[in-house]
C-alpha cells in the first residue's frame, strides 16, 4: 500500500531526508491532486473519523490516543503534539498528518485511525468503516465563537452578531 511505499522511500532512497521534507514533497496543494492521494492512501487506512469542526473532535482524539498507548503499550509520552503521530490527519502534513503516523511510535501495532473534517462523501466509495461525530449546533456556535474571538482574534462583536454573520453563524453552519 501507499504506506509501506512512503516507508520504503524513508528508509531506502532517502535515510537522509527528514520526514517534513518528504512530506513537503508528497503532499501538494488541497486540489485535485490532494483528494486523489488521499483516495489512494484510503486503502491502507482502518478506520476514519471525520467531524464539523468545533464538534469536540481533539478531546476524543486525546482520549482514544490515550487509550491506545496504554492498551498497545507504547513507548511515548503523550500530549496534545504527540497524539497526531498515533491518531493523524488524514492529510500529509508532516507533524500532524499521516507522515506523523508512519514515522510514529504506533506503526504497525495501532490500526490506523484517521481524522479529518472532511465529508464523508470524500470516502463513500471505500471500504473504509468512517465515524461522523457531530455535536449540539448550538455547542458548535459558542465554540466557534470563542475560537474566533479568543484564538483567532478575527471577529469583533457579540455572540448575536456571530450567530446572524453569513460566512460563520447559523446560515454557515446549518
Amino acid at each position: 500500500g501507499l504506506f509501506n511505499q512512503l516507508k520504503y522511500i524513508m528508509a531506502q532512497q532517502a535515510p537522509h531526508m527528514s520526514t517534513r521534507v518528504l512530506a513537503r514533497i508528497i503532499r501538494g496543494p488541497r486540489n485535485a491532486y490532494f483528494r486523489w492521494s488521499i483516495q489512494r492512501a484510503l486503502s491502507s487506512i482502518d478506520h476514519v473519523l471525520a467531524s464539523y469542526p468545533k464538534s469536540g473532535r481533539t478531546w476524543l482524539r486525546y482520549i482514544l490516543s490515550y487509550y491506545f498507548v496504554l492498551a498497545f503499550g507504547l513507548d511515548c509520552s503523550l500530549d496534545l503534539h504527540q497524539m497526531f503521530s498515533v491518531l493523524p490527519n488524514l492529510d500529509w502534513d508532516a507533524d500532524q498528518g499521516l507522515p506523523a503516523f508512519v514515522s510514529g511510535p504506533a506503526i504497525g501495532l495501532v490500526p490506523l485511525l484517521a481524522v479529518t473534517h472532511e465529508r464523508p462523501r470524500l470516502f463513500r466509495n471505500h471500504d473504509v468503516p468512517a465515524i461522523y461525530m457531530t455535536r449540539d449546533i448550538r455547542d458548535v456556535l459558542v465554540s466557534s465563537y470563542f475560537h474566533a474571538t479568543r484564538h483567532k482574534r478575527d471577529f469583533q462583536g457579540d455572540i448575536d452578531a456571530f450567530i446572524r454573520d453569513r460566512s460563520r453563524g447559523l446560515h454557515h453552519v446549518a
